[in-house]
C-alpha cells in the first residue's frame, strides 16, 4: 500500500510538471513574435527546444508512472492481504530476502506456484465475484494450513497472490512440500463443495528447488510459474522445474513427429508380465520407440517432451493404441496366443473431448474383444479431478476395458484412491522395488500395499523387478504379477511372439502355454 501511495504521488506530480512545461512552452512561442535582436531570438529558440525535450520526457514519465500505478492497483486487488497474512509480491520479495540473509542463510528453499483452475479463470478474479470468493477461501486455507503446523513452520513460509497465481516461498523440506500439495489438491474440491462455489476447479502446481545462491528470488518464482504453466498445458497435477521446460519446440519439430507417425517410424515394444500364481506370462505393456532414419533408434524421452510441448500427445496416444490393436488383430487372425496389453494414456486424454469416442472407434474397427486392452493411468491422473476421473473411468469400464493404476506408492492418497476408483490392477512403483532387498522397512511397506490390493480385490503388479532376490521376496509377500528385466526387457512384436513360445519361465512349470 505504501508503494501504491508513492506511485500515485509521483503520478500527480508528473501531471503538474507537465502542465507547467506546456504553459512555459506556449509563452515562449508567444514571445518569439516580439521584435527582438537576433541573438535574443536564438536564445528563445534554444529555450524552446530544451522545453520541448523536457515536455517529451515528462510525457514518457507520465506514461511509465501511470502503468506502474495501474499494475499496483491490480496487484492490490489480487494480493488478498486484507483477509489473511498474505504479502503482496513486492513485500514477499523483501521478506524472503531478509530470511535468506539472516535466519535461513545458505539453506535450500522451494517455490510453489499454484493455480486452482487455469490462468485465464484466476486472472478474472477482479471481475468475477465467484472466482474472487474461491481465491479468498484458498488464501485462508493456506494461511490456516501453516498455522496448524506450529510457529516454526509458519515462519518458514512466505506467500502471496501474484497475477493470478498463489506463490509460496518455503524453507521446508521436500516431504512437507509434497504433503502440502497432496492436502491442497484434496481439500480444494471440499472447499468448492462445502462453500457451494459454482466454478470449475482443477489444481495445478509448479515447483522449483532453489539451490543456486546466485539465482534471484524473482527468477525462482518465474521458474515455478514456468513449471506451473507446463502442468496446466499437459494436465499434470504437479511439475518440478527443469531447464528442459524452457526449451522451445519449433513448428519443424512438430511436423517431424507428425510425419514420423505417418511413415510409421514409431514402433511399439512389449514388455511381458509374469504371474507368480500361475507361473505364466499373462499380459504385457506397450511402450513406444522411435526408429528414425535421421536420429536412429531412441526412447520416449527423446520425443515425448516435444510432443507434450507441441500439444500432440493425443495423436501419439492414439497412434500407440491403434498399433496395439493392429498387432492383436493380426495375432487373432493367425491363431496366435492372445494376451491383454496395457496402454499408457496421458492425463491430457481425460480432458480431451474425443478420447472415449476415439477409443471406441478404434476398438470397433478391429473387432477386438475389450478384455485384451488395459488402460494404464498414473495415480496423478486420478487425483487431478476425482469427480471427472471417476466418471471417465466408469465409462471406460462400461466399455469392457480393464483399468490399471501405475506409480502406486509414490503419493499420499493411495488408500483413498483404491477405495473410490473403479480400477482392476495396481502397479507398485519401481522406487519401492529397488530397495526391496536391502531395506526391511520397504519390504513391510510393499507387504502392506499388496495386502491392501488383496483386500480390495485388485491384482498387484510389481514393476522394475530386475533380479532373482527381488522375485523371491515378492513371492513371499504374495504379489500377484511381476514385470521387469528379470523376465524380459521391452522387445519388438516379433521377439515378443517368439518369447511366448520359447521362454523358459513357463517351461519350468510344465511347458509353455498355447
Amino acid at each position: 500500500m505504501k508503494r501504491l501511495k508513492k506511485a500515485k504521488i509521483a503520478f500527480f506530480t508528473e501531471i503538474i510538471i507537465g502542465g507547467i512545461e506546456i504553459v512555459a512552452y506556449l509563452a515562449l512561442l508567444f514571445l518569439k513574435f516580439f521584435d527582438a535582436m537576433p541573438i535574443i531570438r536564438y536564445v528563445f529558440l534554444a529555450v524552446i527546444l530544451i522545453t520541448a525535450f523536457i515536455a517529451v520526457r515528462g510525457a514518457l514519465n507520465f506514461s511509465s508512472v501511470k502503468m506502474m500505478v495501474d499494475e499496483l492497483v491490480i496487484e492490490n486487488t489480487y494480493n488478498l492481504a486484507r483477509k489473511t497474512d498474505f504479502y503482496n509480491y513486492h513485500a514477499l520479495l523483501m521478506k524472503v530476502k531478509d530470511l535468506k540473509n539472516n535466519r535461513f542463510k545458505n539453506k535450500p528453499a522451494y517455490v510453489i506456484a499454484f493455480s486452482p483452475s487455469n490462468t485465464s479463470i484466476t486472472k478474472a478474479a477482479a471481475q468475477n465475484s465467484v472466482v474472487a470468493i474461491l481465491n479468498g477461501e484458498i488464501s485462508e486455507y493456506i494461511s490456516k494450513f501453516f498455522d496448524t503446523h506450529g510457529r516454526k513452520v509458519k515462519q518458514s513460509n512466505v506467500y502471496c497472490f501474484y497475477h493470478g497465481f498463489f506463490i509460496i516461498y518455503s524453507f521446508l523440506n521436500t516431504e512437507f512440500i509434497e504433503h502440502f500439495i497432496s492436502d491442497m489438491s484434496t481439500d480444494l474440491f471440499k472447499i468448492v463443495e462445502e462453500k457451494q462455489i459454482h466454478v470449475y476447479v482443477q489444481p495445478f502446481f509448479g515447483i522449483t528447488e532453489v539451490i543456486n545462491p546466485r539465482e534471484t528470488i524473482s527468477m525462482s518464482i518465474d521458474n515455478a510459474i514456468t513449471a506451473l504453466r507446463f502442468s496446466e498445458k499437459n494436465f499434470e497435477e504437479k511439475t518440478y522445474y527443469d531447464e528442459r521446460l524452457v526449451r522451445t519446440v519449433t513448428e519443424d519439430d512438430i511436423k517431424e513427429i507428425e510425419q514420423a507417425m505417418k511413415d510409421k517410424e514409431f514402433i511399439v515394444y512389449y514388455q511381458p508380465k509374469f504371474s507368480l500364481k500361475t507361473n505364466e506370462v499373462v499380459s504385457s505393456e506397450a511402450l513406444i520407440r522411435w526408429n528414425s532414419p535421421k536420429y536412429g533408434f531412441s526412447g520416449p524421452d527423446k520425443f515425448l517432451p516435444k510432443a507434450e510441448a507441441g500439444g500432440i500427445m493425443h495423436e501419439i496416444d492414439m497412434y500407440v493404441f491403434r498399433r496395439v490393436c493392429e498387432d492383436l488383430s493380426e495375432n487373432k487372425r493367425r491363431g496366435r496366443r492372445l494376451l491383454p496389453v496395457s496402454v499408457n494414456f496421458s492425463l491430457y486424454e481425460f480432458y480431451a473431448p474425443g478420447f472415449l469416442n476415439d477409443l471406441t472407434e478404434i476398438l470397433d474397427s478391429f473387432d477386438l474383444d475389450p478384455k485384451y486392452i488395459e488402460v494404464e493411468i498414473t495415480e496423478s491422473t486420478s487425483q487431478a479431478n476425482s469427480f471427472l476421473a471417476i466418471s471417465y473411468l466408469k465409462k471406460i469400464k462400461e466399455r469392457g476395458l480393464q483399468i490399471l493404476m501405475d506409480d502406486f506408492g509414490t503419493g499420499y492418497s493411495n488408500i483413498a484412491n483404491l477405495c473410490k476408483l473403479p480400477i482392476d490392477k495396481v502397479k507398485i512403483d519401481k522406487s519401492l522395488v529397488d530397495n526391496l532387498v536391502e531395506d526391511l522397512k520397504t519390504q513391510e511397506s510393499v507387504r502392506y500395499l499388496i495386502n491392501l490390493c488383496s483386500v480390495n480385490g485388485l491384482e498387484s503388479i510389481a514393476e522394475g523387478v530386475d533380479n532373482v532376490k527381488q522375485v523371491e521376496i515378492l513371492k513371499k509377500l504374495k504379489c500377484d504379477t511381476i514385470q521387469g528385466y528379470y523376465y524380459s526387457r521391452p522387445i519388438s512384436k516379433e521377439a515378443f511372439d517368439n518369447f511366448l513360445i520359447e521362454n523358459t519361465f513357463e517351461k519350468r512349470k510344465g511347458g509353455n502355454k498355447k
